[in-house]
């Protein structure tokens, strides 16, 4: 017989050899190929029975939460615009001179109002940056 037996069948073979067919035990006689690798598992299930339990301590919660997740109402866009306000506020009454000259013929609330603006979405932009990276971290840190 050229055919040797699979891995499949030699492990049933091992587990349960009273229970396998009369073709298999005399396939076993006379290859020395599938001999050795029915002994191999043999040491091996043998060596893995042998070995004590291991205990695994496994945090569920971390998995699934017991109770449902609440999201906190965002107050972000409110405190930007309100900041992007004052920043503007005291912006034009620093440089007020300053501005007015540079701008010529637009008004000040115009140039006040674009300066304050492109400021904010800097910022808002900037700290939007900030944030995503940092929650970005979070989602990465599995300790």
């Amino acid at each position: 017989m050229t055919d040797h037996l699979n891995e499949a069948a030699i492990q049933q073979y091992v587990l349960e050899e009273e229970n396998c067919p009369a073709w298999m035990t005399e396939h076993l006689k006379v290859c020395e190929r599938c001999s050795v690798r029915v002994n191999n598992y043999r040491l091996i299930f043998k060596e893995v029975g042998g070995m004590a339990p291991v205990e695994v301590e496994v945090d569920i919660s971390r998995l699934m939460p017991m109770r449902p997740v609440r999201t906190k109402k965002d107050w972000s866009m409110i405190y930007w615009l309100a900041s992007a306000g004052v920043l503007m506020l005291v912006a034009g009454w620093f440089f007020r001179a300053f501005l007015l000259d540079v701008a010529g013929d637009l008004s000040g609330l115009i140039l006040y109002v674009l300066v304050g603006v492109s400021v904010g979405i800097a910022i808002v932009r900037g700290l939007g940056l900030i944030v995503q990276y940092r929650n970005q971290l979070k989602n990465l840190d599995l300790s």
